[in-house]
């Protein structure tokens, strides 16, 4: 993680900030993939 901070200047709340991003990215995603299954 550290290695990642140093590597990117990105501080810790944005990195927080970033991580929520993409969970809610996938969550979208795995939401579309349930819906296409149910059909």
């Amino acid at each position: 993680m550290a290695v990642i901070l140093n590597a990117t200047g990105h501080t810790s709340m944005e990195l927080a900030h970033d991580l929520v991003a993409v969970e809610n990215v996938l969550e979208t995603a795995l939401a579309r993939v349930r819906a296409l299954r149910a059909t």
